[in-house]
């Protein structure tokens, strides 16, 4: 693949141990100049996208591994990408499990997206109330995931309300109160079994009971576009995926995991600004997937990615599972048995 020299200026390359997310090229030239070891920012492009070439059928196992799982977050952030005389915008979407974190590149927020990514998978999926992932969480027959809401959405809408509308701190009490249900779960290490789901039963579903009964007394109050009117609509429209954790203790009360997931290209874009091109942008979704399941195993990329790239000039393509971060094991070292 050739690349002209202002393309790879701009692409995100070698990763940053210290902010969790890739440096710029020019910084890495710069890096490795003052190292007494200069190499062409050009090479330097060569490698990132080599790289994740290489690297693709790991990618497409933490993908599959992550959008199969039945417990799912997703969301999307912006990530804009050259073009001539501007910037495209484009998105990384993100799917994460307890097991992979995957990200992909698409140059569309559309719905369709998320159907590529997950018709035909089963089980729940933890998102805000962007309406493009109903396509795949709607009551449709062919459709097999269920929404799951996030009350961290929910009260930050009402926290937004708070300077105009003060009676909006009744629902942030409310609503500070299912979490400290969860915190109180978390520390008698109940969380995810029968007895977290009994205190959920409990005392949740009272909490929630009077939230609801408050919810449904202020709706019509306010304006429906005032922010107070915006963040009681939001929770009564988003009712009955808000109460989902109800019924399950492995659901969680938010879709922060998958925000935390996404700030790497938040702090990305401030770094590198945009991509050079879509493929660029696709292959910094692959390479940042495998450096972000890697760390959630206690897996160091470096070694993980330095120890792949020999390895799967050789490894046989069917055992490629073997080698995904949840099963890689290092290889030897000088004075370890064979």
């Amino acid at each position: 693949m050739q690349l002209a020299a202002g393309e790879c200026d701009v692409i995100a390359c070698p990763w940053d141990a210290s902010a969790g997310s890739f440096q710029p090229l020019y910084r890495i030239e710069k890096m490795m100049q003052r190292a007494g070891c200069p190499i062409a920012r050009s090479t330097l492009c060569s490698f990132f996208h080599r790289g994740a070439t290489l690297l693709a059928p790991i990618y497409e196992g933490i993908l599959d591994a992550a959008k199969h799982d039945p417990y799912l977050h997703a969301d999307e952030t912006r990530l804009p990408v050259q073009a001539k005389g501007k910037c495209l915008q484009g998105w990384i979407w993100g799917l994460m499990s307890k097991r992979a974190i995957a990200y992909t590149f698409d140059e569309s927020r559309k719905g369709a997206v998320a159907k590529t990514l997950l018709q035909g998978t089963k089980g729940f999926l933890v998102i805000d109330g962007y309406a493009g992932y109903n396509a795949v969480t709607s009551d449709d027959d062919a459709v097999t995931r269920t929404r799951v809401g996030c009350w961290a959405h929910a009260r930050r809408k009402f926290f937004e309300a708070l300077q105009s509308a003060p009676e909006a701190k009744q629902a942030l009490c409310f609503i500070v109160e299912l979490y400290r249900i969860e915190h109180r779960a978390a520390e008698s290490n109940l969380l995810g079994t029968e007895a977290h789901l009994t205190l959920r039963d409990h005392d949740s579903r009272a909490v929630l009971a009077e939230l609801e009964t408050w919810l449904d007394a202020q709706d019509g109050r306010h304006p429906p576009k005032s922010a107070m009117g915006n963040a009681i609509g939001y929770a009564i429209k988003q009712r009955p995926a808000l109460r989902r954790f109800l019924d399950d203790p492995k659901l969680p009360l938010d879709n922060n995991y998958a925000e935390r997931g996404l700030r790497i290209f938040a702090l990305g874009r401030k770094n590198f600004l945009f991509a050079g091109h879509v493929e660029g942008a696709q292959n910094l979704a692959v390479l940042q997937s495998i450096v972000s399941t890697c760390r959630l195993h206690g897996v160091n990329p470096y070694e993980y990615i330095k120890d792949l790239l020999i390895r799967m000039q050789t490894h046989p393509a069917a055992r490629t599972d073997e080698l995904l971060p949840w099963n890689w094991k290092p290889p030897p070292g000088p004075g370890d048995p064979q």
